[in-house]
């Protein structure tokens, strides 16, 4: 069921992955857990949607905000250099590392793509870090590279299970404390190639909840209203063998009296976002999420302002404002540090807020905003 609209908003894969492994070969990549940490705390750099371009500035999707391609590089450079003075046990990237810019700009002949050199350097930042380094998968990755080729670069140190598609993972992180990353782009236009039943799932949600996808001139938001304004091509899904997945993790953690920390590009829950950035079926992945009581927090990208909210459960839903938008002066990562009570601190840093997380009292008191 693909369609030109489809292809024209989510780009087209590029013709130069064939040299990927060239370029993989270089980054850097922490062993695999396999075995349960000894330590009872953590400390865990983050950063969301970088997306790093050689580009002159520019605006956003709605041409109200401006955005700073390439000096998204430089405050990357800064975060890690600001990381590696901390004794962290990971970072975790929350996906959009690169541009959809990059996919447009022109290729000299005899020099690597231009999303392969903007990958390439911003891996090199990357690779600085003293620690390991955990990724999520954002649409501005398919905008550039295929999904295997992603998931090949950036995840092969989690388990995945032998899938060359899956980007869904989990890990111990400590003593009690366990990350669950999702894939927002499971169901998606975007990622995979036309022909792919993914995809073709993908075109009927859209077309079923939103007209203008029908016709590619269109606007997609035209007539849209509230919520419903998510149904557009840069947002995706999860399917229900992910949800069962993530169902079972969270029953064995709950079991296991472990906390958990959840990662998804695309916010899950409406009230820590805007209308245009929300997981299309996000009430299937909330009714998983209040099924147990191990949940602390979740942390999300996509919505370049950021945001915080707590659900009914008092789970915590924070969504990471972006670097790209961030004046010279500015950024935007943090710190989270859980410890073996259960407590749990966002030191933000820049436009990303710092944030105690009491579990026990199920809310979040705003600490001093980090510099």
């Amino acid at each position: 069921m693909g369609s030109k609209a489809s292809t024209a908003t989510c780009l087209p894969f590029l013709g130069f992955f064939h040299r990927a492994s060239s370029v993989a070969t270089s980054f850097a990549q922490p062993a695999m857990l396999q075995m349960p940490p000894k330590r009872s705390s953590f400390a865990l750099g983050i950063i969301a949607d970088v997306q790093y371009a050689d580009h002159d500035d520019g605006w956003d999707f709605a041409r109200t905000r401006k955005r700073y391609y390439r000096q998204s590089l430089k405050l990357l450079q800064k975060a890690v250099d600001e990381w590696n003075k901390r004794s962290l046990d990971g970072v975790i990237q929350l996906g959009d590392l690169i541009d959809g810019k990059n996919k447009g700009l022109k290729q000299v002949a005899g020099e690597e793509h231009p999303s392969e050199r903007a990958l390439r350097l911003v891996m090199e930042q990357l690779n600085r870090l003293t620690c390991p380094l955990y990724s999520l998968l954002g649409n501005h990755e398919f905008y550039n590279l295929p999904r295997q080729e992603w998931v090949k670069r950036l995840l092969s140190n989690v388990a995945l299970d032998g899938d060359p598609d899956r980007a869904y993972y989990q890990v111990q992180i400590a003593d009690g404390w366990r990350l669950v990353v999702l894939d927002s782009y499971e169901v998606s236009s975007c990622g995979w190639d036309e022909g792919h039943p993914r995809h073709a799932e993908a075109m009927e949600w859209l077309k079923k909840h939103n007209h203008n996808i029908r016709d590619a001139k269109r606007d997609w938001l035209a007539g849209m209203r509230g919520q419903a304004k998510r149904w557009v091509h840069y947002n995706g899904g999860v399917t229900q063998q992910q949800l069962q997945w993530l169902r079972d993790i969270l029953t064995k953690a709950d079991k296991a009296d472990e906390k958990v920390l959840l990662f998804s590009h695309i916010p899950i829950y409406p009230p820590s976002t805007k209308d245009t950035t929300i997981l299309w079926n996000y009430q299937d992945a909330m009714k998983v999420l209040h099924e147990t009581q191990c949940v602390v927090a979740c942390f999300y990208g996509h919505d370049h302002d950021g945001g915080e909210a707590v659900d009914s459960h008092g789970i915590h839903h924070i969504t990471l404002a972006s670097p790209l938008e961030c004046l010279p002066s500015e950024n935007a990562w943090g710190i989270l540090r859980g410890d073996s009570d259960g407590g749990l601190v966002l030191e933000g840093h820049g436009k990303v807020p710092s944030l105690t997380i009491s579990v026990r009292e199920n809310k979040i008191e705003k600490a001093v905003k980090g510099g």
